[in-house]
């Protein structure tokens, strides 16, 4: 076992969960859980990640951290340099002070979409900060949220990656656990001007079924090869999900979008290729 760094007292944070803080007194700098795609499929389209917190300290204002996605495997953990890293701002997380949050997640729009592998790591990386800043934010570690993801690999400060699941987990513990989810597109079903399918004009079909739960399909249909986004917002026009970022043949195409995690309600999703624009109204009920 480490040695950790110097002790802090109680009054630097209210609670200190060991290591599900991604910042705490041993100054680790991340945390990183394993993802799959489902089986046969060897490449998705990732649009967000939902990270749920337990904690963070009150009046946090500019600091930030990072989610970083690495190549790799069970055995050896995350591989060389992040593929991909977006920042984002921990005065926005969604937490409460017990670590036995039943919060919504923090939910993370990838912009622009990134593509993944049938396997890789997703890690919160907290960076390199002072002991002053020991327990500014904890990831959730709780029974209490029902769904549980074994915290595998850590990231010490000297750089290297570490599994500690058995240090925790060994005999089924409950030391503690990441929940990290990823939306990810596996695919668009075409039917291109190969097939003799081509549309005459852009249009958005209605979602089916609707309403859904928690999956749904819609159609596309592109005249012309196109640039083309789909987004899906919710009530308050807050975009939620990127479904489609990037070039596409003409024909129909059928995009499909899994909600889990998100809450009942009306969404909107809205398609732009060339100067079309269209929305459509879908209804997500659990």
């Amino acid at each position: 076992m480490r040695s950790p760094g110097p002790i802090l007292t109680p009054s630097t944070f209210p609670i200190d969960s060991g290591f599900v803080f991604g910042t705490n007194h041993y100054q680790d700098k991340a945390k990183a859980t394993l993802l799959s795609l489902p089986q046969g499929v060897t490449q998705g389209q990732l649009t967000e990640i939902k990270v749920w917190f337990g904690y963070k300290r009150s009046g946090l204002s500019s600091q930030t951290y990072q989610l970083n996605l690495y190549t790799g495997d069970a055995t050896s953990g995350p591989s060389g340099s992040p593929f991909a890293t977006r920042q984002f701002t921990l005065a926005n997380v969604n937490a409460d002070d017990n670590l036995q949050t039943t919060e919504s997640p923090t939910v993370h729009t990838i912009t622009p979409s990134v593509y993944v592998s049938s396997n890789f790591f997703v890690s919160v990386d907290f960076g390199t900060y002072g002991l002053g800043d020991a327990g500014m934010a904890a990831l959730a570690s709780s029974p209490a949220l029902g769904q549980r993801v074994p915290e595998e690999w850590e990231l010490w400060s000297d750089n290297s990656w570490h599994n500690i699941s058995d240090a925790w987990f060994t005999g089924g513990g409950n030391g503690g656990s990441l929940w990290i989810e990823a939306t990810i597109q596996t695919g668009v079903s075409s039917a291109g001007s190969e097939d003799g399918n081509v549309p005459g004009a852009f249009a958005l079909g209605q979602n089916y079924p609707n309403p859904f739960n928690p999956e749904t399909a819609f159609d596309i249909a592109l005249p012309i090869a196109a640039h083309t986004t789909v987004i899906v917002y919710d009530m308050l026009g807050r975009q939620v999900a990127l479904l489609m970022d990037r070039d596409l043949d003409a024909g129909i195409h059928t995009i499909r979008w899994n909600a889990g995690g998100m809450a009942s309600g009306i969404y909107f999703y809205r398609m732009e290729a060339e100067n079309f624009v269209s929305i459509q109204k879908m209804v997500l009920l659990r």
